[in-house]
């Protein structure tokens, strides 16, 4: 299992902070069934960091990586 976390306008959408998934073969699989889960997402610019890096979708995921979707932030 991998947890994905989520944060500003997209933990909005999903009406959580985190959640399960099983394991896919790249971030690319991940975000795909996230975003047939959540069809919102789609509207929302987000990156994806694994483990706390960010990195392209072409990344490689093992057991227990946190996936974390982040929308852009607001600087102050």
């Amino acid at each position: 299992m991998i947890t994905v976390k989520y944060f500003g306008a997209v933990a909005e959408v999903t009406q959580k902070k985190e959640e399960q998934f099983s394991i896919t073969d790249s971030l690319f699989g991940l975000r795909s069934q996230i975003e047939s889960q959540y069809p919102e997402i789609k509207q929302i610019p987000y990156s994806l960091a694994l483990n706390r890096s960010i990195v392209k979708e072409d990344a490689k995921l093992n057991e227990n990586d946190e996936i974390a979707l982040l929308p852009p932030f607001a600087g102050g």
